[in-house]
């Protein structure tokens, strides 16, 4: 009876994988997490552009918990856990870049038990908190009593997971940020209203629908004066034939994009908004009551939850000194701004 007894603790302590959580108060007791170097870990990094560093951090994390892997993937996080099922037995972190974040959206539609919290939440965060990375979450799955979390970062670093692995439990169930060699809560922050371009980063400037606007190429040219060949132009007789095509897709969501169009061809961002509304800075029954208030050239700017810059040019036609203009000085985000007599214009009440 002695044996017996004592089986069936040895069992449970084997189940609870030698874990440390603290009790606390509320909706769930276990409101931190503490590694055990005895359990196995998966770290993924997926995407088609993997975090910066993600090599020497997980060599760090090799230092400390020597049973930890590490899986890359230029795919999704659904093609890996598909060819990965154990994923769901160990403890487990997803490491991506925040322009691939859909990839949860994805994941959460077959494998939400996977996720340490919503996509729709995830995407908030990154909004909220004014685009400041890494950012980090941790939940408890009591499914199977593992850890699931993610890590969406450009870039991370080996103190990074110095952090995460030796000096204090994980706080689980809260939204967290490596700032200035510390992780700590996160906290909301003020919106940058201005968005000043870095001219070494991407640009893509597109153009859709026959006959297309007036000009563009002076547009373009003068651009490219400031980008070189960061400036990409696209063309395509709708913006849902950049769409159509994965790749082309990819390239949209990980870089500063403009789409420019003709006023009689506004319907076009109709079919593009029911599709990939995260594309568009402002909705399309926005932009056509604008378009009956005030003259055009018309822009919007505004950024999306990657950080990326998303804006619409509504015009007949465009000019150099247009070009000039979104380059001197900060753009106003999140307001309808009107081009006359050379300058840029807020249009208040909008």
């Amino acid at each position: 009876m002695y044996r017996k007894s004592m089986l069936v603790v040895l069992v449970c302590i084997l189940a609870l994988g030698f874990s440390r959580f603290s009790v606390v108060e509320g909706k769930s007791s276990k409101k931190t997490f503490t590694w055990n170097r005895k359990e196995r870990q998966i770290f993924t990094v997926s995407g088609g552009r993997f975090v910066v560093g993600h090599e020497k951090f997980a060599e760090e994390i090799r230092k400390v918990l020597p049973r930890t892997y590490c899986w890359g993937t230029s795919r999704s996080l659904l093609y890996l856990v598909k060819n990965q099922r154990t994923i769901e037995n160990f403890h487990n972190i997803f490491m991506i870049r925040p322009e691939y974040l859909y990839h949860f959206e994805e994941l959460e539609a077959e494998y939400p038990h996977l996720m340490p919290d919503s996509y729709e939440n995830l995407k908030s965060y990154l909004k909220s908190y004014s685009y400041s990375l890494p950012l980090l979450y941790f939940s408890f799955d009591t499914t199977k009593r593992k850890i699931r979390g993610i890590i969406i970062a450009k870039k991370v670093t080996p103190t990074l997971a110095t952090k995460l692995l030796t000096e204090k439990a994980i706080p689980l169930n809260t939204p967290l940020q490596y700032e200035k060699g510390e992780l700590k809560k996160a906290e909301k922050k003020k919106l940058e209203n201005t968005f000043t371009w870095n001219y070494k980063e991407r640009l893509i400037i597109t153009v859709t629908a026959r006959p297309r606007v007036s000009y563009y190429d002076e547009f373009a040219q003068e651009l490219r004066k400031v980008f070189g060949r960061e400036l990409n132009r696209w063309g395509a007789p709708s913006l849902l034939t950049f769409t159509q095509e994965k790749e082309r897709l990819e390239v949209i969501r990980s870089h500063h994009t403009i789409f420019m169009i003709r006023p009689e061809c506004l319907y076009d961002f109709q079919g593009l908004e029911a599709e990939y509304p995260d594309l568009l800075p402002v909705s399309y029954e926005k932009l056509k009551a604008y378009l009956k208030s005030y003259s055009y050239p018309l822009l919007y700017f505004s950024r999306d939850y990657t950080g990326m810059l998303r804006g619409v040019i509504i015009a007949r036609e465009v000019t150099p000194s247009l070009a000039k203009a979104l380059t001197e000085k900060p753009i106003p985000l999140d307001t309808l701004l009107q081009y006359e007599n050379e300058e840029l214009k807020l249009k208040m009440g909008t």
